[in-house]
């Protein structure tokens, strides 16, 4: 079973407000976008971008880390890759 960790504070701003996103999170995301392309099917172009984009969604989705964000700083990472912080 795999066992999930937990990174509690941001490396840049030290903060305990971070949220995780994962992959499956994209996926998710893939369908709402193909479900609203479905309701405006009246407008056909925006109808075959938002389905295209919402295919394209579920397509990267297996292959997308899990990643960290922080809310305050705004500063995403992945757990094993601490970013460059001297910006």
């Amino acid at each position: 079973m795999k066992q999930e960790l937990v990174c509690s504070s941001c490396p840049r701003c030290k903060s305990n407000r971070t949220s995780l996103i994962r992959g499956k999170d994209y996926m998710i995301m893939g369908w709402i976008v193909i479900v609203v392309g479905f309701l405006l099917a009246l407008v056909p172009p925006l109808c075959l971008i938002c389905i295209l984009a919402g295919i394209g969604l579920l397509v990267i989705s297996p292959f997308i880390k899990d990643s960290y964000f922080c809310q305050d700083c705004k500063l995403s990472w992945k757990l094993n890759e601490v970013p460059f912080l001297n910006r």
